[in-house]
């Protein structure tokens, strides 16, 4: 979207001043539901006070999901890594309502699919693909050509995305689950933590990842801007070489 849209400046407009810790004008959000459509579909439902609230909900539930998945994880001896969602909220921003997250990504080691397909459908989640109809041979070659499978909750609609891989193919960020385990970080939300990916990993994952998708999202701009700014972080030749 061309930054002449007068709708489209105003995000951007609201975007910056949410990230300096500025007060976000909400006037010409409430004129316009178009605006409101707008906003929603950049993710900067904190933004707004007329939008925040229902995220905050929406945060909260998924955070309890995840809870519930991370002690059935536990049962069966299964390790896994947060991507995005309520864990980056919590890590970047603070707070798990001051992002939007539409659903759970968790990355595993691809030999633990079976055992993690059966304990999700056991708690009432059904697959979006007939990934476990196919035969084994079939199973092989999907997983060389997909990395994440996704699930929905039948009694939440709550939607689980399962990773074996960060991106497409092997060799476009050829980093193995258990380095990444061993280099993450721990997020605490409610009593429970939760590894994710450490603050370098996780710089070069979410520029690919909003790169797949065409940079639609506005917010993601922000996150990225969030970990740019990480004192932690190494030198910028350190990141093109992770990167590369």
């Amino acid at each position: 979207m061309p930054l002449e849209d007068p709708s489209f400046r105003f995000l951007c407009e609201a975007a910056r001043a949410f990230l300096q810790g500025q007060p976000v004008s909400e006037e010409k959000l409430n004129e316009s539901s178009e605006l409101r459509r707008m906003a929603l579909y950049h993710r900067l439902d904190p933004l707004f006070s007329e939008t925040k609230q229902a995220n905050q909900f929406r945060s909260l539930r998924l955070a309890a999901h995840l809870a519930k998945l991370a002690k059935e994880f536990e049962t069966i001896g299964v390790p896994f890594l947060c991507l995005k969602g309520v864990v980056l909220a919590q890590q970047l921003w603070g707070d798990i309502g001051n992002r939007a997250a539409g659903d759970i990504d968790l990355w595993i080691a691809e030999d633990r699919m079976d055992d993690v397909h059966q304990l999700l459908t056991a708690s009432g989640h059904v697959s979006k693909e007939g990934y476990f109809d196919l035969s084994e041979s079939y199973r092989t070659s999907y997983r060389e050509c997909k990395f994440h499978i996704g699930y929905n909750h039948e009694d939440t609609g709550i939607s689980v995305e399962i990773h074996w891989r960060l991106g497409g193919t092997k060799t476009l960020f050829p980093l193995s689950f258990e380095e990444a385990f061993a280099k993450g970080v721990d997020v605490s939300i409610s009593g429970f933590e939760y590894r994710t990916l450490s603050d370098l990993d996780n710089l070069v994952f979410l520029h690919m990842h909003a790169a797949r998708h065409l940079w639609e999202r506005l917010f993601w701009l922000l996150d990225l801007v969030k970990l740019h700014r990480n004192p932690k972080l190494p030198s910028s030749n350190s990141i093109l070489e992770r990167a590369a």
